[in-house]
């Protein structure tokens, strides 16, 4: 059985002139907007914690992983760009979240410093 590859993708959204409030239940639509300034620093976690994880792996006896990392970690990438663009317009929105950033990521790079990688 092949096993599946990872296919990175390139959107090209532009949230420039899109409202926070885009649906008609705001409520609903707020909720949903709540995930993207969480997601953005989990994604760069991701980034920082693989590229580690690579540099402790065998390229002679992990390529395959190797290269499903590198496919991977291509679209976190793009992940990342597509969530940093809207949270953009979430900030001007509701300025407070950027404490509530700033917190969240700390947090995780303090992972980084104090975690095994395990």
């Amino acid at each position: 059985m092949k096993t599946p590859t990872i296919s990175v993708r390139y959107p090209t959204f532009d949230f420039s002139n899109t409202p926070v409030v885009w649906g008609p239940n705001a409520e609903a639509v707020i909720s949903f907007d709540a995930g993207s300034p969480v997601i953005t620093p989990i994604e760069v976690f991701l980034l920082k914690v693989i590229r580690r994880a690579k540099a402790e792996l065998d390229p002679a006896h992990a390529a395959d992983l190797l290269r499903d990392m590198e496919l991977f970690s291509k679209q976190e990438a793009q992940h990342f760009k597509i969530h940093a663009s809207f949270n953009k317009a979430i900030r001007e929105w509701c300025p407070a979240i950027v404490a509530i950033e700033h917190g969240f990521e700390a947090d995780l790079n303090r992972f980084l410093e104090t975690e095994s990688l395990q």
